[in-house]
């Protein structure tokens, strides 16, 4: 005799056999959820399954603050001070601090926007790389008074210079002002965002007295054998002693840094990178199947 399980699959058949538009609107709808499903599977592979692409990433760290007491849980960023201070901590082996903005620049006379970084040189260091063609900015030109020079990304070297390698030595006018063109980066080198143009380095005042003023974003490595765990927690100690780094500070600033409850907020990059996209890609990829099943039921 026939089993059940024929039995039923036999039912189903005949059951759609006889209901064609059901057929065709519940054929439509496993297509349409299986290739969603497709799509976030991909998603998950490359956002969260893929490592980045930078040497040793699992050490690269997020530097952050939080200040509870002035109603930020997150998001603070970091200021001139902290990069100083944390630079020298021994869980750290590099730093750097960074900001995307947004120039006017002219190329063969014709003006355009374009989306730039502004960065310590110290983030070769963090990420570990070197400029495809020409160099990355040595130490020296992110200082005040520094010749003015930008290194370009590879995509905008190519549709705005036609990835011409008499482009390094040219001169790329900023906001009205000439840099010089000192280097292009490596076409995998997409940080922070895929959109930035080219990059600038962050003019260093020669004295940092300030701990205060949270205006950049910030990148660490974590030092080998060292965990988030205790880089935080040197931070934090650090943090503690803020007024007695920065004795020069504005009084106000003192009193900011006081009353705010400053805690360092250091975790792993890709973490920061993916926020919440993680868990919300692996949910859709489990109740994907699931709602497929309810979806063709009805």
């Amino acid at each position: 005799g026939v089993g059940p399980p024929v039995r039923e699959g036999r039912h189903a058949v005949r059951r759609l056999a006889s209901t064609p538009a059901f057929t065709v609107s519940a054929i439509g709808i496993l297509a349409l959820a299986l290739g969603l499903l497709t799509g976030v599977f991909t998603l998950v592979h490359r956002i969260v399954l893929q490592p980045l692409p930078y040497p040793n990433a699992d050490r690269l760290v997020a530097l952050d603050h939080a200040a509870p007491g002035v109603g930020l849980a997150r998001n603070l960023g970091m200021s001139l001070g902290t990069y100083r201070e944390y630079a020298a901590l021994p869980s750290v082996s590099a730093t750097a601090i960074y900001y995307v903005g947004e120039a006017t620049v002219a190329i063969d006379g014709e003006a355009m926007r374009a989306d730039f970084l502004h960065t310590t040189p110290s983030l070769s260091a963090v990420l570990g790389f070197a400029a495809a063609e020409g160099r990355w900015f040595v130490e020296e030109e992110g200082r005040d008074g520094a010749p003015p020079r930008v290194v370009l990304s590879h995509a905008y070297w190519q549709s705005a210079f036609g990835g011409r390698a008499d482009a390094v030595g040219a001169i790329l006018r900023v906001d009205g002002e000439p840099h010089e063109i000192i280097g292009v980066l490596g076409a995998d080198l997409l940080f922070p965002n895929p959109e930035i143009d080219f990059v600038m380095a962050l003019p260093m005042p020669a004295s940092i007295t300030r701990a205060a003023s949270f205006n950049f974003q910030g990148i660490g490595r974590l030092a080998p054998g060292a965990t988030a765990e205790r880089a935080r927690a040197e931070q934090d100690a650090v943090i503690a002693d803020l007024p007695a780094r920065f004795p020069q500070d504005d009084p106000e600033n003192k009193e900011l840094l006081r009353r705010s409850g400053l805690t360092s907020l250091l975790e792993p990059y890709q973490a920061r990178l993916l926020g919440d996209t993680a868990a919300t890609l692996w949910l859709l990829l489990a109740v994907g199947p699931a709602g497929v099943c309810m979806a063709a039921a009805h």
